[in-house]
């Protein structure tokens, strides 16, 4: 990504570099071996210099080069991530060491490309959606559908009237029973009849805005999201024939109606069959006018934090509200927060250096030289036998080795010298245990309990600038005497805390990174890192959270915004529990009665997220509220799996995970009602697993094969 603030900058994002390169009529299939790197391109960062703006060349643009048999004609399956890789082989049925032929590239294109990313989302719009749920081939997930059952049984989907609560009855299952997209079909006879010249035209720009974008994006597997706004143009571009397709329905009706009553019938007919059915049964999908889910979930997130601090984020559906909520609001301008997605650009981590709204700087242990261009974009670990691998080294010392222009610290990588991390053991400095009751960190009560030699390992065996600028932050501000407290969003991904999980105290919805840690918590909740601020959050959950609608019965959210709300149930969850285990069990209550109130069935259904509730419930000895709660997600998880097995072999196969999921869920509920003593729902639940086991026992304990998605950085 650029910050097109200067004329070379400002070319780089006109060239759109930050998305990489596609090739497009020639070029690499996924496992084709470049000859020969290209870095003639240069990287230039801007100065000042004697009061003028001067351009320094801080690194390299590395371009691989495909020559002879490397690079083929219309490559589509040519990224070589290795998820994509894998992608690509079940999408094509290519075994782990079998190489891509031009048929398979082809097979792909049509299959992938433009099926299920063009046609899909094109039939989407005309003939009816199957639900919301982000789909990667198989037939449970956003596929298109006519609501015409034996047409879509035909097509391997089933009933999709019977898939169980969130599917059937998802605000997005739009059932259009083919009817726009048989009025846009009668519109082009109806131009090509006409005037064939306009129907080369129109036809024409359906292409190039459809099946061409297709063609030009080549979009490699495991999109991060549905694309269909990509396709918008071919879409407008065919109610051009719907509007034509009216004019052929009044030439029928002339036929048989003479006079003004057959315009009148063709008019009414068409506006019934098509934009009143559209409008009817789409709009439910589309209506925002309730929900502030995003404005909620900001909010929910700064009210977490300690005044003055650092909070790092990921992605772009969880920074971008908490910059609207301060920008537009003024909300808690007094947190510096910091996107991981983008600390991997100089420019960005350049901004840290600077005061925000109310926001002081981040401290940093590394300086410009050190991160700007390619300076530093990775640094790998280089075991050395002279250093034992048990032995802890200063968190600075080890940034201020990396940063090093010394080449005596330095190693050698593609034939030059660079710096490396010579070891993965890190301690920081900490605070002592008055200093730590002063700075409001812990209660002198459970000073006996802590442990204030903060020594962690780093996880990874290779650091980009993103992870190297957590770790120089995480040293800077330990060096200060943890003035700045720093917090983590729970959803970022692992290696992204720095090795630091043991350290990191859960307030909410965040973890804060704290220079202590306890010796004596019991691990409640696996999923947990470090422990949990039970106090703070039981006044978070209970006293200060919004829930942007959720609370309510009558507003749509789509996917992305149930993932928010799967975070409040796992979340609360993980409080509930802990609280169970400090014997504060009322208090338990409180805070998961809070969450399914703020969280109502019709704002996300009681799926597998809702175990959490249900099993804490079961914990906290409200046996009767986890019996219901319970009751309602066995019945999702049969219906669910009936569905699935009525369908075909192949589509049967592909839904092996979703079967065993809910097994296991439903197993897990049983257990969980036995151990805390309810054993009449135990055995309810376990026969009903038994009754319904022989149904799929072909799918119990089998792995569906990769159909690619998910894997990807991008939210």
């Amino acid at each position: 990504m650029t910050n097109p603030d200067n004329p070379i900058s400002f070319l780089d994002y006109v060239d759109r570099e930050q998305f990489g390169e596609q090739p497009l009529f020639f070029g690499p299939y996924f496992n084709s071996q470049w000859s020969d790197l290209d870095t003639s391109g240069k990287l230039y960062a801007q100065s000042r210099v004697g009061g003028k703006d001067h351009y320094d060349i801080v690194g390299k643009k590395m371009k691989p080069v495909y020559n002879g048999d490397a690079s083929h004609f219309f490559p589509r399956m040519y990224d070589n991530q290795e998820g994509h890789i894998n992608a690509y082989r079940a999408q094509v049925g290519l075994g782990p060491n079998d190489e891509p032929s031009g048929k398979d590239n082809i097979t792909y294109f049509i299959n992938y490309q433009m099926n299920w990313m063009w046609w899909r989302y094109f039939m989407w719009n005309f003939a009816g959606r199957q639900n919301d749920v982000e789909g990667q081939g198989d037939a449970k997930r956003a596929n298109w559908i006519t609501g015409i059952t034996f047409l879509d049984q035909m097509r391997g989907l089933g009933d999709t009237d019977k898939m169980g609560s969130g599917l059937s009855d998802n605000a997005a299952h739009n059932k259009l029973y083919l009817l726009p997209f048989i009025l846009g079909i009668v519109g082009l006879i109806y131009q090509f009849n006409r005037n064939k010249k306009d129907g080369i035209v129109v036809l024409t720009l359906f292409f190039f805005t459809g099946a061409a974008i297709g063609i030009y994006l080549n979009m490699p597997p495991n999109q991060p999201r549905e694309r269909d706004y990509a396709f918008a143009g071919c879409t407008y571009t065919f109610t051009i024939w719907i509007g034509l397709g009216v004019l052929m329905v009044y030439q029928l009706f002339r036929k048989a109606i003479q006079g003004r009553v057959a315009a009148y019938g063709a008019i009414g007919l068409c506006l019934l069959a098509v934009p009143l059915l559209m409008a009817n049964v789409e709009w439910k999908d589309h209506d925002r006018s309730k929900k502030t889910l995003a404005r909620a979930v900001a909010f929910n997130t700064l009210s977490c934090c300690a005044p003055n601090a650092v909070l790092f984020t990921f992605g772009d559906n969880q920074t971008y509200p908490l910059w609207y909520i301060q920008e537009v609001e003024g909300f808690r301008k007094d947190v510096r927060i910091i996107n991981t997605s983008l600390l991997g650009i100089d420019w960005y981590v350049d901004q840290l250096n600077y005061r925000i709204n109310d926001a002081d700087a981040v401290p940093m242990i590394w300086t410009k030289k050190d991160y700007i261009g390619d300076h530093h974009n990775y640094i790998s670990y280089l075991k050395s036998p002279q250093i034992p691998e048990d032995k802890y080294f200063n968190l600075t010392d080890i940034c201020n080795f990396m940063n090093s222009d010394d080449p005596a610290n330095k190693g050698s990588g593609r034939g030059e010298a660079m710096n490396y991390m010579p070891a993965k053991n890190f301690f920081v400095p900490s605070l002592n245990k008055e200093d730590l009751i002063k700075a409001g960190m812990v209660d002198a009560a459970d000073t006996n309990r802590i442990i204030t030699d903060m020594k962690f390992n780093y996880p990874k065996n290779l650091a980009y600038k993103s992870d190297l600028a957590i770790l120089n932050i995480i040293a800077a501000v330990a060096n200060q005497g943890w003035k700045r407290p720093l917090y983590f969003d729970a959803g970022l991904r692992s290696g992204d805390y720095g090795g630091t999980g043991d350290y990191l105290h859960m307030e909410g919805l965040v973890y804060r990174l704290m220079p202590f840690k306890f010796a004596d918590v019991a691990k409640v909740n696996q999923q947990v890192l470090g422990t949990i601020n039970t106090e703070k959050s039981y006044d978070l959950f209970v006293n200060k959270f919004l829930w942007g609608g959720g609370e309510r019965t009558d507003v749509y959210f789509d996917e992305p915004n149930r993932h928010e709300f799967v975070t409040y149930r796992m979340d609360a969850s993980f409080v509930a529990n802990q609280l169970s285990a400090e014997n504060k069990k009322a208090k338990a209550i409180q805070v998961l009665d809070r969450v399914m109130a703020g969280v109502t069935e019709q704002s996300y259904c009681y799926d597998y997220t809702a175990y959490f509730i249900a099993a804490s419930y079961y914990r906290a000895g409200a046996l009767a509220k986890a019996d219901s709660l319970s009751n309602k997600i066995v019945r999702n998880a049969i219906d669910e799996v009936n569905w699935i097995a009525s369908l075909r072999d192949n589509e049967k196969s592909a839904l092996a995970d979703d079967v065993n999921q809910e097994f296991q869920i439903m197993q897990s509920l049983s257990s969980t009602a036995y151990q805390v003593g309810d054993t009449t729902s135990a055995k309810q639940i376990y026969e009903k697993m038994r009754l319904l086991a022989p149904k799929v026992q072909d799918l119990l304990q089998k792995r569906a094969a990769p159909r690619g998605g998910g894997d990807d950085d991008e939210q």
